[in-house]
């Protein structure tokens, strides 16, 4: 499903106002020319990066971003790496990440607590384990969230979730189902969270 956040809405501080961003080629290339006309360089290299086997036909996707990219007028290409590889640059923080990275990284994000603060703290902070962006304002109004309860949570931390929306810290593309194949002497039930543990599976007889 088209996503519009980082987190699916089951998770507390998941925004419901907000649409996915929209799909326009022939403004993306405006962009980039408009860019171009003043003074940036839309030759920068930009490699879009995976992780073998992070999910399913992520070698393709990868490729197929980075076609997306060229044909507006960037120049981009496409790779899978390694998986020690690629955590070695996606465990950067904002500050460490080297001027001349010039990755796009696709990758699938998993909420298992159902609570924006973590997604945030992760990825939205200044000084997210994984984070490429940083505004203090933003970490402030995290700040302030953390410790509600209730209604008052979700509202804040969708007000979170707003601010980063708003600012393009990145873009969200699809929800991808979890699916599962059980042989019929198999009981288990799947969880919101895509764990499997195996104190709630059972056979039968």
């Amino acid at each position: 499903e088209p996503a519009s956040q980082l987190v699916g809405p089951s998770a507390t501080g998941y925004n419901d106002e907000l649409e996915p961003y929209p799909y326009d080629m022939e403004r993306a290339k405006q962009l980039v020319e408009e860019a171009a006309a003043d003074g940036v360089d839309v030759s920068a290299p930009i490699h879009v990066v995976t992780r073998q086997g992070i999910y399913l036909r992520n070698d393709e996707f990868a490729e197929y971003v980075a076609n997306q990219l060229n044909e507006i007028g960037l120049t981009a290409d496409s790779e899978v790496i390694e998986i020690a590889q690629y955590n070695e640059q996606y465990d950067l923080n904002y500050h460490d990440v080297p001027e001349d990275r010039g990755w796009i990284g696709t990758n699938p994000h998993g909420n298992e607590i159902m609570d924006v603060s973590s997604t945030a703290q992760a990825y939205y902070s200044c000084d997210g384990g994984s984070s490429t962006y940083c505004d203090p304002e933003l970490d402030e109004a995290l700040d302030a969230a953390i410790p509600l309860t209730g209604e008052e949570r979700q509202n804040a931390l969708a007000d979170v979730t707003r601010m980063y929306y708003e600012d393009y810290g990145s873009i969200p593309i699809i929800h991808m189902p979890l699916n599962y194949g059980l042989a019929a002497e198999l009981h288990w039930t799947p969880r919101l969270d895509g764990f499997m543990l195996l104190k709630e599976i059972s056979l039968a007889g």
